[in-house]
């Protein structure tokens, strides 16, 4: 199956080829260079970048030179995926297995022809690997592809990762081998269902050393989360958002110099220790957790 094959099934996508540009019917959009259509769609998602090839014989192609790579479902994606798993489980009377299986093979398919076709350059600007939401798969016994994606994405000296596996009662171990030299590039680093524990945190952190924004969502393996400045991890961290991390018992940052916000969502019931030191451009925390017991100090001394 083609590329476009499975772009167009994976997205259930209807795309009018009427010309586009003005009521006379003249394509002014086409006559744009090449710079600024690839600039345009950039801005899309690979579905939809993958799509505007059918425009016209101009727009052929362009698609593989973009400088996102941007895997997220669109709106009808999402709706077709629900619509799909509805009418399975309604048929079946249960979760179709064999269905999400399929369907995440097809949206692995897509991300790795992607990256086989792409000839966007020596730089790439963001990377988002996206898969859709589902209540359990078994397809991730075998060989899992994302330290080839990661590979890929550093290669191109990327500058913002975003790494969502959305499915429930599934974490993919962290890919080790991508973290374990010093990356001068990568400035946002998202992970949502990725099994980081505390070693892995603080490798990923002491080789991100231009890296300003970290999420990190449903990891279960956090629990003594220590992040110290002092042993150079992260010295340009400035956003920091750790959420659903069931396990997380007890916080401490410290000596991290330019860190600007703090975002902790856990459960309510499910108190911690928190503990701030030194952050002298620290100015938002926002948490839900009203068990949390918070302790912030600048050099020594209590401020809150």
């Amino acid at each position: 199956m083609s590329l476009r094959q499975l772009v167009q099934e994976a997205s259930n996508c209807e795309i009018n080829n009427n010309n586009i540009g003005s009521d006379d019917g003249v394509d002014m959009i086409s006559k744009l260079s090449d710079d600024i259509l690839i600039s345009i769609i950039s801005r899309l998602t690979v579905v939809e970048a993958v799509c505007t090839s059918i425009l016209s014989t101009r727009w052929r192609g362009l698609h593989k030179y973009i400088t996102r790579l941007d895997f997220s479902p669109t709106s009808k994606q999402l709706q077709a995926f629900k619509e799909e798993e509805e009418f399975r489980l309604h048929k079946v009377g249960h979760d179709d297995r064999l269905f999400e299986d399929e369907l995440v093979r097809k949206c692995t398919s897509v991300i790795d022809h992607t990256l086989d076709s792409n000839n966007g350059g020596s730089i790439l600007e963001e990377n988002r690997f996206y898969l859709p939401w589902f209540q359990r798969t078994t397809w991730f016994n075998e060989t899992w592809p994302i330290e080839r994606w990661l590979d890929f994405a550093f290669s191109k000296q990327v500058q913002t990762i975003h790494l969502h596996i959305n499915i429930a009662h599934l974490w993919v171990p962290f890919p080790y081998s991508n973290f374990t030299s010093f990356n001068k590039t990568v400035k946002e680093i998202s992970v949502n269902g990725i099994d980081l524990d505390d070693e892995s945190l603080r490798l990923l952190l002491s080789n991100s050393v231009a890296l300003e924004r970290l999420s990190i969502e449903r990891s279960d393996k956090l629990s003594d989360l220590l992040i110290l400045g002092d042993h150079l991890i992260a010295p340009k961290l400035k956003h920091l958002n750790i959420s659903a991390c069931w396990d997380i018992k007890f916080i401490e940052i410290r000596d991290i110099t330019n860190l600007e916000s703090l975002r902790l969502y856990h459960s309510p019931l499910i108190g911690y220790e928190l503990v701030l030191e030194n952050l002298p451009r620290f100015v938002e925390l926002d948490t839900n957790c009203r068990k949390t017991e918070i302790e912030i100090l600048t050099r020594g001394n209590v401020i809150s």
